[in-house]
C-alpha cells in the first residue's frame, strides 16, 4: 500500500494504480477509503458502470442505503444489462423485509394489532414489487442463476402469481438437473 501511494503521488490519474489500492483497502476492510478511490475513479470514467456499481457496494457497506441505491441505478442507467447492479439493488430493497417480519411477528392478537398486521403485510407486498423488476430483468441477463430463480418463486409466492410460481419451479428443476 505504502509503495502503491508512491506511485499515485507520481501519477495520481493512473486508473490501474488507483484500482490496485482500491482493491486492497477493500479486503483491509477500510469501506471509507475505498468510497473515496471509487469517487475518484468515476471522476476520470464517469461512463463505466461498474464503477458506479462498486460505489454502490460501498455506500451499502457504510449503511447509506438511499446513496448506494442511487449509484445502483446510476449504473443501471449507463448499462441497463448490468445484472451485478440489479440483483445489487433487489438485494438492498428485499432487506428491508426483515424489519416487516420483525414488526408482524411482535404484534398481539387485538383488534388494532390484526389491523396493523394488515398495513404491515401491504407494506411488504409493495416492497416486493419495488424489487420485482430489478430481478426480473437480472434473470433476462444471468438465465442460469439459481438464487435469482428462487427469490424470483419465492416472491411471486408471497405476491399469489401462481403462474409464476411454476415457472420458476420448472426452471430451477431444469437448472438444479444441469448442475
Amino acid at each position: 500500500l505504502e509503495v502503491i501511494n508512491q506511485e499515485s503521488m507520481a501519477h495520481p490519474k493512473d486508473l490501474i494504480l488507483i484500482q490496485v489500492e482500491a482493491d486492497l483497502v477493500y479486503k483491509q476492510g477500510n469501506i471509507v477509503r475505498y468510497n473515496e478511490l471509487m469517487q475518484e475513479m468515476i471522476a476520470l470514467e464517469p461512463l463505466n458502470s461498474d464503477l458506479y456499481n462498486n460505489l454502490g457496494v460501498a455506500n451499502a457497506k457504510l449503511g447509506l442505503k438511499d446513496e448506494a441505491i442511487k449509484y445502483y441505478n446510476k449504473a443501471i442507467e449507463l448499462k441497463p444489462e448490468n445484472p451485478g447492479a440489479l440483483i445489487n439493488i433487489a438485494v438492498l430493497i428485499l432487506d428491508g423485509e426483515k424489519e416487516y417480519n420483525e414488526a408482524m411477528n411482535a404484534l398481539g392478537t387485538s383488534k388494532a394489532d390484526y389491523d396493523r398486521y394488515d398495513e404491515l403485510k401491504a407494506e411488504k407486498i409493495s416492497l416486493y414489487r419495488s424489487a420485482l423488476p430489478y430481478l426480473e430483468s437480472a434473470l433476462q441477463y444471468r438465465s442460469d442463476d439459481v438464487d435469482i430463480v428462487r427469490t424470483l418463486k419465492g416472491i411471486y409466492s408471497q405476491l399469489g402469481e401462481d403462474a409464476k410460481v411454476k415457472e420458476m419451479k420448472t426452471l430451477l428443476t431444469t437448472l438444479e438437473e444441469g448442475q
